[in-house]
């Protein structure tokens, strides 16, 4: 079998074992790139020319250009850099998905800049090449994490934390706040001045958080907005925001001597300490990201150390390790808390009020199953679910309902209360759901659509400032601000909406790459067996093999 995918693929693939770091150790580690991307590139578009699969979206793409997206993922043991040829009928299908660098090791910066270094000229090439005399557009898609890590950000718990703009944190929180833009040369001369400087993270703010140089050179405008991690950042936003208020009503539901659970006089406490809890946790989640950032910085130090002047490293590892030990002791205290915290208090017990069940069960009845291992965390799918309309009345009335029933007699103003807080979320979840339709779509952009959309979101943050910003049930954050301030101008750049170009397709890889690695467990060599998971993948992408798959036949319609 190997012999037959080694026959039929058209372009080099190089597998080797490269010193990765881990945990402050280095490993060898398997990694599977396509040295020639420029070449594979152009055969591939040779290829999908000949057999007619090359087209432009009705004008979405330029006819003259050739658009080109390439990003990247961690998942199922292996991080995946892959490149997507944007000029054919689904972009984002697995067929259309060609993995060029791909390394059995976590995606942390000093890794990235190991792996990512031959493929930085490579990207030069491409976005200079000219095909047909088409000129060839590079984007960059990927989560945000992935996305500040490449140009070098220390990441979204900065003080200037924006990938796109200078904007401060406290900033951020001000409806349309201003700030200089950010470009490629900025960012090299904001870590040069870093550097200069003594590199200590502790100073990083001063320097608009940027700690590292940029590792591919893909023009920030040519960045893609992470509209799935939008999507995945913003729906829990707003449903932390409704919990809460549920949590509220049923405290006062408590107050009243309605039963909440089987214990009612317990509730308000139980709320209390586990939103104790929930906070120190959050504290504790901020500092290991400290932690593993300092990690980092160490790494690529350790990497790097040979182009930096000897002060300057000794001086810089010194100020990494003051930090370390300041934040060792931090977390230190922050376990002990949570620990003390978690022993006095057992999650799965928790009390739940009637208010804030009901929202449970909301989901529950519309296959909404939150992942219970990931901290109740949402996935795209449910997402999508949950932003259509009878999901939203459903979720908006859910409370109402439960204080307005005959047999709580609950009074007038909890009542009252509950009506402002159904409507409250029916009016967020709304209008974030049409901003969600407009920017998800895969279709060509008018002007019209771009002044619609970007209608649509100022009208959902003026709301979720008033409703939730302003009674301090959340604070903006860097996935809100992307949407106030940089959605519309990336939509009026490629007029296209992002479903066309961001992440999704990109994430569809892991379940493929698990799949097929499973198949050839049977091969002992972790290098040869990534090898050849990878040919594998690459055989089904190639046009000329598409093509002998027979088309499925629709199914005719039977007269009853």
């Amino acid at each position: 079998m190997r012999q037959q995918l080694d026959e039929q693929m058209p372009f080099n693939i190089v597998a080797e074992s490269v010193p990765f770091l881990s945990s402050g150790s280095v490993e060898l580690r398997p990694m599977v790139t396509l040295p020639d991307v420029v070449g594979t590139v152009q055969h591939y578009l040779d290829q999908l020319e000949a057999t007619g699969q090359l087209c432009w979206h009705d004008g979405a793409i330029p006819s003259d250009e050739i658009w080109v997206k390439v990003g990247g993922d961690h998942g199922g043991h292996s991080f995946k850099m892959a490149f997507h040829i944007l000029n054919v009928s689904h972009p984002n299908a697995l067929r259309n998905i060609i993995p060029v660098t791909v390394f059995g090791a976590k995606d942390t910066a000093a890794n990235l800049a190991t792996a990512l270094q031959p493929l930085a000229s490579e990207i030069e090439r491409l976005q200079a090449m000219q095909w047909r005399g088409k000129a060839v557009k590079v984007l960059l898609y990927g989560d945000y994490e992935l996305q500040t890590t490449l140009y070098g950000l220390s990441g979204s718990s900065g003080v200037h934390p924006c990938l796109h703009c200078k904007v401060t944190r406290s900033a951020m929180q001000h409806p349309q706040p201003t700030a200089a833009q950010r470009s490629l040369d900025t960012l090299r001369a904001d870590h040069s001045a870093f550097v200069a400087a003594g590199a200590r993270l502790v100073d990083a703010k001063k320097y608009t958080n940027c700690i590292r140089p940029p590792m591919l050179p893909i023009a920030l405008e040519n960045v893609v907005i992470p509209v799935l991690h939008l999507d995945l950042g913003i729906f829990p936003w707003i449903f932390e925001a409704c919990t809460r208020d549920c949590q509220t009503l049923d405290s006062a539901l408590a107050a009243t001597g309605v039963t909440v659970d089987s214990d009612s006089a317990n509730y308000s406490e139980s709320v209390a300490k586990h939103q104790q809890l929930s906070s120190k946790r959050a504290d504790l989640e901020q500092e290991e990201a400290i932690a593993q950032n300092l990690r980092d910085q160490l790494e690529w130090l350790t990497i790097h150390a040979a182009n930096l002047a000897q002060p300057q490293v000794e001086a810089a590892t010194g100020g990494i390790q003051a930090q370390a030990q300041q934040n060792a002791q931090q977390l230190a205290r922050l376990q002990e808390e949570v620990q003390q915290l978690s022993g006095a208090l057992d999650m799965q017990t928790r009390l739940h009020g009637p208010c804030e069940a009901s929202l449970e069960k909301v989901l529950q009845d519309y296959n909404i199953c939150r992942q219970r291992y990931h901290g109740g965390a949402f996935i795209g799918n449910h997402i999508h679910r949950a932003l259509k309309p009878a999901v939203i009345q459903a979720l908006a009335e859910a409370p109402l309902a439960v204080v307005s029933s005959p047999e709580r007699e609950s009074p007038q103003s909890l009542v009252d209360n509950a009506r402002i807080v159904s409507q409250r979320y029916r009016d967020l979840l709304s209008q974030f759901a049409s901003c969600r339709r407009r920017y998800s779509s895969c279709s060509a952009m008018s002007a019209e659509d771009i002044q619609a959309i970007e209608s649509d979101v100022r009208t959902f943050m003026a709301t979720a400032r008033k409703e939730i910003v302003q009674r301090n049930m959340g604070n903006v954050t860097p996935k809100l601000h992307l949407l106030e301030c940089h959605l519309t101008d990336s939509m009026a750049r490629f007029r296209v909406g992002l479903g066309l170009l961001a992440e999704q397709g990109g994430e569809s890889l892991h379940a493929e790459f698990n799949d097929l690695t499973a198949r050839h467990g049977g091969i002992v060599n972790e290098l040869e067996r990534l090898r050849t998971t990878v040919k594998c993948h690459l055989t089904s992408t190639l046009p000329s093999q598409l093509t002998l798959i027979p088309k499925r036949q629709k199914r005719k319609q039977r007269d009853d």
